[in-house]
């Protein structure tokens, strides 16, 4: 069995570049729009802090929190039509492919884009006396090449495989920059409180949203 290395660089470009080929626009004036707060799960990501920026990982980013869902493919631009609930938080009803029907009062349609955000599945083999391959370890995440055992290369190999998860991206909302004074906070309360983390924003016409600031638990950090 030759040692095979499988590289993921292609795939994030592509996906990079769906994104990019989707006419989001600018959002205008930033006074006008629908106000709303949505959920942002903890992330499943090592670290959310990606040096002055925090990734935000929307619940509406999951298909499965939505009653009704069609057929998506990766690239394809969707709208998350939302509803505000009793808490005052806004959860997500149903996905659609354009806005071609008047939305209720009380509905709040996002623009939103279908990527691949799935995981990398690494095993580490190495070679028995009689020719054949048998997996010693498992580990998973872009990172696990780091911290794989350290053998002889000549008897060891690494199988990798890409699992497929296809989530809903929102354009301009799913990262905030921290100011270098409130990181420190910021990264203390993620820690302190992972499920009391709320982004409000506002969206357009058009779907597009906007983010105006971020609360955990009763602190606020404005965009």
């Amino acid at each position: 069995m030759n040692k095979t290395y499988a590289g993921f660089g292609l795939a994030l470009l592509v996906q990079v570049v769906l994104l990019a080929a989707i006419p989001w626009g600018r959002v205008g004036d930033a006074s006008t729009g629908q106000t709303i707060w949505l959920e942002v799960r903890a992330s499943d990501r090592q670290d959310v802090m990606q040096g002055p920026y925090l990734d935000l990982d929307y619940e509406i980013s999951d298909p499965k929190q939505f009653a009704e869902v069609p057929a998506l493919n990766m690239g394809e631009k969707v709208y998350a039509v939302v509803r505000q609930t009793d808490s005052g938080v806004w959860r997500g009803l149903r996905v659609e492919g354009d806005l071609s029907t008047p939305l209720p009062e009380n509905h709040v349609a996002i623009l939103g884009a279908v990527v691949d955000r799935g995981l990398e599945i690494h095993a580490f083999l190495h070679e028995e006396a009689d020719g054949s391959w048998t997996a010693d370890s498992v580990m998973t995440g872009r990172e696990a090449l780091k911290d794989r055992p350290v053998h002889r290369p000549e008897d060891r190999a690494v199988a990798t495989a890409w699992v497929g998860r296809g989530v809903i991206v929102y354009r301009d909302i799913e990262s905030y920059f921290v100011p270098e004074s409130r990181r420190q906070q910021l990264a203390e309360d993620l820690r302190t409180h992972p499920e009391e983390v709320f982004a409000q924003v506002r969206v357009d016409e058009l779907g597009r949203a906007t983010l105006l600031q971020v609360r955990i638990q009763e602190r606020v950090y404005d965009f």
